[in-house]
């Protein structure tokens, strides 16, 4: 399938990605017409060269599906050039090309049609077999199967996700939580985007980029949370009961969560960001803020606040922490082995 050119007229290059995107998802027929269209584009463009180079790859590709015993003939015509269209292009049909249907993913329902479209020439679709994964992404969507999101480091899921769910590789710290996209229940398959189209497209549309950061946040907060004790000694089922019952907090640079010498507030379990404890130590992704005082609450051995970048945390008041203690016995269990 031939590949555009810088060279290439705008119309000509985005019938040449979709045709690539449909190709490489064997939906060659579809890739076909799409390749018309480029040759189409190329004459209207004036680049006599180029259409002719395109439509000679047509015909060969053409001529290639048709000797296939599965495939049925293939009958697209090019236009003739009293033919060539000499209008824009046809307005973004409702399912995009490269595999997008909009209608299910509801998180991008407010980004306008020219939007749509830059988002299809840049997607990659990923097709992922049962525990296969995708990663280092900057933006994904589920358009078929069920996915796991979790860290990078950690076979532990965090939340599963179906068709039309929304997923950033970052949320509104300056520093992101790497997370994967595992494949469960069988195959499935997602559309990606790199971190910096992803960060282009949205910046234009202030109100849809907030919204999926702040739902991001959790995502990082969460792979974060589970990089600890309770992703290696809880199974999924309970980690869920745990962190149903916990509070996010987003604490802005600065925020002091303890004083040395306070009454220990309650659990906090770090998911994203920085916590200073003390004058020389950093909280990490996963650890508890004095786990010690959750079986003996004391006195804060030292003061905690938020670095400059903020954290992501969730919490608990001592009464919620001490319901926790005693109604899961392998939370107990974890707290016992910390302290």
């Amino acid at each position: 399938m031939p590949r555009p050119f810088e060279s290439d007229a705008e119309d000509v290059v985005w019938a040449l990605e979709t045709a690539e995107a449909l190709w490489r998802r064997d939906d060659r027929r579809d890739a076909l017409v799409w390749l018309s269209r480029a040759v189409d584009f190329a004459r209207a463009a004036s680049q006599a060269d180029r259409a002719e180079n395109l439509a000679a790859a047509f015909r060969d590709l053409s001529s290639d599906e048709s000797t296939r015993p599965t495939s049925p003939p293939i009958t697209i015509d090019l236009a003739e050039d009293d033919e060539i269209p000499r209008h824009d292009p046809p307005p973004l049909p409702h399912h995009v090309p490269g595999g997008l249907d909009w209608d299910p993913i509801a998180s991008l329902a407010d980004l306008p049609e020219a939007s749509k479209r830059a988002l299809s020439r840049s997607v990659a679709i990923e097709r992922l077999l049962h525990d296969e994964e995708v990663a280092n992404f900057g933006m994904a969507i589920v358009l078929d199967g069920e996915v796991g999101v979790a860290p990078t480091i950690v076979d532990a899921f965090v939340e599963r996700l179906d068709r039309g769910s929304v997923v950033l590789g970052f949320g509104t710290l300056i520093h992101a939580n790497p997370l994967r996209l595992v494949a469960i229940n069988g195959a499935a398959k997602v559309a990606v985007w790199d971190e910096e189209t992803t960060r282009r497209l949205l910046s234009e549309f202030t109100s849809v980029e907030r919204r999926l950061k702040v739902a991001a946040d959790r995502h990082q907060a969460l792979v974060g949370a589970v990089m600890g004790s309770i992703g290696d000694r809880l199974d999924e089922s309970t980690r869920h009961d745990v962190m149903s019952r916990l509070v996010l907090r987003h604490l802005v640079g600065g925020t002091v969560f303890a004083e040395p010498g306070d009454p220990f507030p309650g659990l906090l379990l770090m998911g994203a960001g920085s916590i200073a404890v003390g004058d020389s130590v950093q909280l990490s992704p996963g650890e508890f803020l004095f786990p010690h005082l959750v079986l003996t609450p004391g006195r804060c051995p030292a003061g905690a606040v938020a670095g400059d970048g903020g954290a992501l945390v969730f919490v608990a008041d001592r009464a919620t922490t001490q319901e926790l203690i005693l109604t899961m016995p392998s939370l107990l269990e974890v707290f016992t082995e910390l302290s």
